[in-house]
């Protein structure tokens, strides 16, 4: 066991507290915003995986719709079917095994379709017929009464597309008086004529397929699932209730998305997506606290994490006072015999911590003031030592200045001009481009390193492009980032004039404009493809790598930005097979 003396006064004691209430303030702090974070995720992930849910009960939602589709394509192609709604027959025998054809077709189809419950076809030249599951085909010679409803003029507008009605039945009688149907229809067309509008089918299904799609979306996790139609109506729920009610939820415009709102006093995660080609969407409500469980059960263990390392804490913030109050204690003692002439005075130290480095240095203090002397020569030692090396590096510099100039002398001698211009070019290149770790020049020292290197580039390329320089007389002296233009030129001889048939020209010019300096390199070369020139200004704008192609050109902006400001850069006009011009705009700097 251990002690623990407190001098209520004392810097342990002060640090104890600062330590404990320290602790006391940021274990909530960091619990609460771990808990807030990671509920956040767990939401986020939540809400992904019931919009994930709802596309996909979304895809099999429309695979059925499609196969509704295909069967009303079968219904309304019949040849009997279209010589029924004509009328078009020579004497009452005719019709009559028309009718038997048509009452075996719609008994076959009804039996491989157990889903289906009425079938109207509803004949615009005064013959109408209706199939049921449990009543016989029938003629019904209602049209007019109908020709004027909505549902009726928008199924024929559509000209033959097909019109989800949903739960817009439009009349009685069904076959299932007490069980709702779900409704479409399309116009039918005389498919032997011009295609012309001769009738209006419609077509009742069961819910069953439908509800076992919203159904299978509450699988494995809780809720309630509908789809949802013209003016927030109910067409069908995972419950198979509400029908027909109005969902009391607004829903955005917007394809598909999620948020959450408070529902009779709740809150609640609404999950839609929208159908293709209908007034439809698929919309799924959960109930937060169902889909958070887990976020609660970290909250829980996050509180007796904070009450466990609160404890934990207190415990510790004792020990490293009591730690901390010793060595403190030891270190007065020693200072006082110092201070009364003892310093001979040395503490025994076995300590590895910074106190025992504090004791060491005490020690060093006191009894081997020398050391400081020896230290202190040591550093100025070590002092001359880099100042002899950087004087090292500047000969090794002019040394390899010397020697280009003794190849680019030994070349003249011997005739060699292509040589001689390539090492004197490459001599001055360096000069200029070292120039003693500057990293600033003049415009007239730019254009001199620029001439460089371009002599260097006539050497390699002959007769292949001709260069114009100007410069107005009063920027020259004004002072530039050096490093900002060459790779502008390079990529002027590279990608423009290299890959252009014949030669070229290249045209360089710095003016003033105002408090600006503006350089512009122009070529006549290949150009930039239109959709490479978007993504080059699109990387220039918003500072974004999009290809490794353009490294050059985002460097060369950026370090425009970082040494004059947001408001300059780089701006590039290209015209494919004409040539690219590049400009950089920045202000004067000082003079030299």
């Amino acid at each position: 066991m251990f002690k623990i003396h407190f001098n209520w006064s004392s810097v342990g004691f002060k640090l104890f507290i600062v330590y404990l209430g320290t602790m006391i303030i940021a274990l909530p702090i960091m619990g609460l915003l771990s808990y807030n974070k990671s509920k956040q995720m767990i939401e986020t992930k939540v809400g992904g995986f019931a919009l994930d849910g709802v596309k996909q009960a979304n895809t099999r939602l429309h695979m059925l719709l499609k196969d509704y589709e295909n069967r009303s394509t079968m219904i309304f192609s019949l040849k009997e079917l279209q010589k029924e709604i004509k009328n078009q027959f020579e004497d009452s025998y005719e019709h009559s095994q028309n009718i038997d054809n048509i009452n075996k077709f719609f008994s076959d189809f009804i039996n491989s379709q157990n889903d289906t419950v009425n079938v109207y076809i509803l004949g615009e030249y005064g013959t109408s017929i209706r199939y049921s599951t449990v009543a016989p085909t029938i003629s019904m010679p209602i049209i007019n009464i109908f020709q004027e409803e909505p549902w009726y003029k928008l199924i024929r507008d559509a000209n033959g597309a097909v019109v989800w009605l949903g739960n817009q039945a439009p009349f009685s009688p069904r076959s299932r008086d007490t069980e709702p149907v779900f409704t479409f229809g399309r116009a039918v067309k005389d498919l032997s004529g011009k295609m012309d509008i001769v009738g209006i089918l419609l077509y009742d299904v069961e819910l069953g397929d439908i509800v076992k799609i919203l159904n299978d979306m509450n699988l494995h996790s809780p809720g309630h699932s509908y789809i949802v139609g013209k003016n927030n109506t109910i067409v069908a729920a995972s419950d198979g209730s509400r029908f027909m009610d109005t969902f009391d939820v607004s829903l955005p415009d917007d394809e598909s998305g999620l948020k959450t709102i408070m529902h009779n006093g709740e809150e609640q995660l609404v999950v839609y997506d929208s159908v293709a080609n209908t007034d439809f969407k698929i919309v799924k409500m959960a109930s937060m606290d169902e889909l958070l469980k887990e976020s609660r059960q970290i909250g829980l263990f996050t509180v007796y994490l904070i009450i466990g390392f609160a404890i934990m804490a207190t415990l510790l913030a004792l020990v490293v006072v009591n730690h901390i109050n010793k060595p403190i204690y030891l270190l007065l003692q020693f200072m006082k015999k110092v201070r009364g002439g003892d310093f001979k005075a040395k503490i025994v130290n076995d300590r590895k911590d910074e106190f025992g480095l504090l004791f060491d240095n005490f020690n060093v203090m006191v009894a081997h003031i020398k050391s400081l002397i020896e230290e202190l020569y040591i550093q100025e030692l070590l002092k001359k030592e880099t100042q002899l090396k950087m004087m090292v590096s500047q000969i090794n510099a002019h040394f390899l200045y010397n020697t280009l100039d003794s190849i680019h002398w030994i070349a003249r001698v011997h005739k060699v001009d292509e040589i001689s211009t390539m090492i004197f070019g490459l001599s001055r290149y360096l000069r200029l481009s070292l120039n003693e770790g500057r990293d600033q020049a003049t415009v007239a020292e730019v254009i001199e390193l620029l001439n460089s290197y371009i002599s260097i580039q006539k050497v390699r390329y002959q007769d292949k492009f001709e260069v114009q320089v100007k410069a107005d007389a009063d920027v020259l002296e004004y002072r530039v980032l050096k490093h900002l233009f060459q790779p502008l030129v390079e990529n002027a001889i590279y990608h423009g004039i290299e890959k252009k048939k014949g030669p070229g020209c290249l045209s360089i010019a710095w003016e003033k404009r105002e408090e600006l300096l503006v350089f512009t390199v122009t070529d006549d070369g290949a150009g930039i493809e239109p959709d490479k020139l978007l993504e080059i200004r699109k990387m220039l704008e918003d500072g974004e790598l999009i290809s490794s192609d353009n490294f050059a050109l985002k460097n060369i902006n950026s370090q425009i930005k970082l040494g004059y400001g947001e408001s300059y850069g780089l701006d590039i006009d290209s015209e494919q097979g004409a040539g690219t011009r590049v400009t950089i705009t920045v202000p004067l700097a000082g003079t030299a």
